[in-house]
């Protein structure tokens, strides 16, 4: 489920009077007891399948080189699914469906040419390939002739590759199946660019294109004595007034977020636009929930969630990924850095400094003292 994002993903049994499957974040499908969904049958592994939620829809895992069908053809490897898909484990099949919790933000969606502007409207799909009978015709040798097909599902979406020779990609990641999309994206079908417009809606402004270096935290780069301390929880977020201590930290370094440095408790912290959540980011490149960070005893992750302007991990999109120290942090257009401290950072003067060190400055000026006289 993706309540945060407005929707949410479930698998209907088809010929069956069983309820509905919410997906969760990750989940197992099988015979054997231990899996999240259990599927009866004589033909299902005990362990069959495993199915991911990530930010651009669910992804379908075969366990062990099980047999997978996915609208009928077999798949071998990681496989992105849209709404309507129907998986097979066995002669059990399930509908993949995606419920709106919150009104469809958005009416319409086009596609527009990088090159020369040239639009091209989603209703309610288009196929994309080298013959005269696609709804987008790329007379490139190195397009497909059944290239792709955008289309929209339930207010939402999608690109599938449809087996093409050279990829589809999106954001520059070569798409397996079928991904969910969102407003700025930008769709290669070999080297033809067009980038994806919503309309209609309180959309975010989309991100640029152009290639950003992004360069690591420098341990310097931010002065730990002058930052405002925020220590983050479920309740209300007050000012810390100690020096640091150990711990891991998000340190800002752009607007509107720069020179804030924010505690991290164990457990969920939610980051956004939103004011309910734990770190707000009021910035409009930023959605209203736009990701989640886990801290526990095996370190920090981030979760992203699905958001027009995306999350990234020293410039890499991520899903989920575990954070390391001086880690690079994209919320949006908005740039933090995350830091561990293993011990008490302490302020220049006296007060950092140990006893031993005073009494032999104190000795050294009386020597000196009694010399001269």
């Amino acid at each position: 489920m993706i309540s945060d994002s407005g929707f949410e993903f479930s698998l209907v049994f088809i010929d069956s009077q069983e309820e509905p499957y919410n997906l969760g974040e990750s989940q197992t499908l099988g015979r054997h007891l231990d899996n999240d969904l259990i599927v009866s049958g004589e033909d299902v592994y005990d362990f069959h399948a495993r199915l991911d939620l990530t930010a651009r829809g669910p992804v379908l895992v075969a366990v062990n080189q099980v047999p997978l069908r996915v609208n009928g053809k077999h798949i071998y490897s990681e496989f992105g699914l849209a709404p309507g898909d129907i998986i097979e484990i066995g002669h059990t099949e399930l509908m993949l469906s995606l419920n709106f919790t919150t009104d469809a933000p958005v009416a319409a969606w086009q596609l527009v040419a990088k090159t020369n502007g040239m639009k091209k409207w989603i209703k309610p799909q288009i196929t994309i390939g080298r013959t005269e009978e696609s709804d987008l015709v790329i007379s490139d040798g190195h397009v497909s002739r059944r290239h792709a097909v955008v289309f929209v599902a339930n207010s939402v979406p999608w690109v599938r590759d449809l087996n093409s020779s050279n990829g589809t990609l999106v954001n520059g990641k070569m798409v397996a199946g079928s991904v969910c999309l969102f407003h700025g994206d930008e769709l290669c079908f070999d080297k033809s660019s067009f980038q994806l417009i919503g309309h209609g809606g309180d959309l975010t402004p989309v991100r640029s294109q152009e290639a950003e270096v992004h360069q690591p935290i420098s341990r310097n780069s931010v002065s730990l004595e002058t930052l405002e301390m925020r220590k983050i929880d479920t309740l209300e977020t007050q000012v810390v007034d100690e020096i640091v201590q150990p711990g891991c930290y998000l340190i800002g370094m752009t607007e509107p977020v720069a020179n804030r440095s924010f505690v991290l408790v164990a457990g969920k912290t939610s980051i956004g636009r939103h004011s309910h959540n734990d770190i707000v980011i009021d910035d409009v490149s930023v959605s209203s929930h736009h990701a989640e960070l886990q801290l526990n005893s095996d370190g920090c992750s981030l979760m992203a969630k699905v958001t027009t302007n995306g999350t990234r991990i020293n410039g890499k999109e991520i899903s989920t990924e575990a954070l390391e120290n001086l880690d690079v942090i994209h919320i949006g257009g908005v740039k933090l850095g995350y830091r561990v401290v293993d011990a008490p950072i302490k302020k220049a003067g006296l007060k950092g400094v140990p006893l031993w060190m005073i009494g032999a400055g104190v000795l050294a000026i009386t020597g000196l003292i009694f010399l001269l006289r």
